[in-house]
């Protein structure tokens, strides 16, 4: 039982829970194709996924926290991102939950991706869907803001509603 929230966690239920993350708390990209812009990895891993899986996957939504020089270590390096909770999306809409949007989705992922260095140092810049069309470049930096409140038990956090 956990008395924190009042929810009754029974014997043989399934359950997932990952490290507390150490340091800041920041999102990178969304599934809608949105992207912090502040840095280039994320972005770039989410476009090498879509290649590396032949188009029938791209791992997005990505969250969590930048290793840097002086911050907290992760397998000994400060120089790091540690992603959670992303959204995998597919070819066919719904197979990773209500965040996978598709193929539709993946598309519109791509028309606001804007290919960076590390994309071209992978040599994916060309390596998009063949559908791809182009959207209006119209401002899209806003994204949906869960606020949520994490509470420290132990080495594990637990969101707050």
């Amino acid at each position: 039982f956990d008395s924190s929230s009042n929810h009754t966690i029974y014997v043989g239920e399934d359950m997932l829970v990952e490290p507390l993350i150490q340091g800041h708390y920041e999102k990178f990209n969304s599934n809608t194709g949105w992207s912090s812009r502040k840095h280039i990895t994320p972005d770039a891993f989410s476009h090498w996924t879509w290649v590396a899986s032949h188009g029938e996957h791209l791992v997005c939504d990505l969250q969590g926290h930048r290793g840097h020089l002086g911050g907290p270590r992760l397998n000994g390096s400060t120089q790091y991102f540690l992603f959670t909770d992303p959204m995998v999306m597919t070819r066919h809409k719904g197979q990773f939950g209500c965040g996978d949007l598709g193929e539709t989705g993946i598309n519109d992922w791509f028309s606001r991706h804007e290919c960076n260095e590390f994309c071209r140092s992978l040599g994916i810049q060309m390596k998009r869907p063949d559908n791809f069309w182009t959207h209006s470049k119209a401002p899209f930096h806003k994204h949906p803001t869960y606020h949520r409140k994490s509470e420290v038990g132990g080495n594990y956090c637990r969101v707050i509603t």
